[in-house]
């Protein structure tokens, strides 16, 4: 199990295909002798890499490196057998072709010339769900909206902005309470897993 005390860059910690569909996969076969594997060697280098095997015997490679972990899925020959592998990037599912492509680029950034971000760039769906389980931990506080709008906004902002005729500032505290506590409540498994609804039925 990952330890719980450590954060989700160290945690080594695999998502399940069936959960999370959307995952970069590599078919590993026999490398014949002088072969090089592209994969590996842009890899190892400059990344640290963890080896998972689960209950079933299923591998996965944890590779580290810009402040972004990437979750790999293994398949065809075993990486801890006796010969050397080449890998190849594979995608399994032809109607999640675009967004597996997707994720193949996004995980390629990871062996990319550049420097890292020097801090996370938020876009608005994951800023409201960062302020949204801010905003659930302090409700178990007991604190009041308001409360929740000075820890996400500042005093002077609240201050400022809180007793305003549009009360464009309470609407906002509001959509992320219920945002967060419908996601907490069940919505998660539809919004952010893309659950299954029923029987052949996906919801996402």
């Amino acid at each position: 199990m990952p330890d719980p005390d450590l954060n989700g860059f160290e945690a080594d910690a695999v998502w399940n295909k069936h959960v999370f569909p959307d995952q970069v996969e590599v078919n590993c076969s026999p490398r014949a002798p002088g072969e090089s594997c592209d994969i590996w060697d842009s890899t190892v280098p400059i990344c640290q890499i963890t080896h998972i095997t689960d209950l079933q015997a299923r591998e996965f490679l944890l590779i580290r490196g810009k402040g972004c972990v990437v979750q790999v899925r293994c398949t065809g020959v075993s990486i801890l057998g006796l010969e050397p592998v080449r890998m190849k990037l594979t995608i399994s599912d032809l109607k999640a072709y675009e967004r597996k492509l997707k994720a193949q680029k996004a995980a390629l950034a990871l062996i990319e010339e550049g420097s890292v971000p020097e801090a996370p760039l938020w876009t608005k769906t994951t800023q409201i769900l960062r302020d949204g389980l801010v905003a659930l931990d302090c409700l178990e506080l007991g604190m009041s909206r308001r409360e929740i709008a000075i820890v996400l906004n500042g005093k002077a902002a609240v201050d400022a902005e809180w007793s305003d005729e549009t009360g464009t500032m309470r609407d906002a505290i509001r959509y992320i309470i219920k945002k967060a506590e419908g996601l907490r409540d069940g919505g998660y498994l539809v919004e952010l897993l893309g659950a299954q609804l029923g029987f052949n039925q996906r919801a996402a």
